[in-house]
């Protein structure tokens, strides 16, 4: 999720799922938010109370896996 120009993004749902076993990194541009270990055809659903907001304006929510195969991700929430 690359925000708009001058805005951060603020992540209030994330779906992840998996075909095969992972452990997928979810990081704030470069600094880490969250590890998932996910078992094959497995997945995580979060619901933030709290919303995660970028640390700046502008970082870019990434993600890495540690092992090939299908991931689909779907992460809500808003700018600000």
């Amino acid at each position: 999720w690359t925000p708009t120009g001058g805005t951060r993004f603020v992540l209030t749902d994330l779906v992840i799922s998996v075909d095969t076993d992972q452990v997928v990194n979810l990081y704030d541009l470069s600094s880490l938010i969250r590890t998932f270990y996910l078992g094959a055809k497995g997945g995580v659903v979060l619901n933030q109370k709290s919303p995660i907001k970028s640390a700046a304006v502008s970082n870019v929510l990434k993600y890495s896996t540690t092992y090939s195969g299908l991931i689909a991700i779907a992460a809500t929430g808003y700018e600000e």
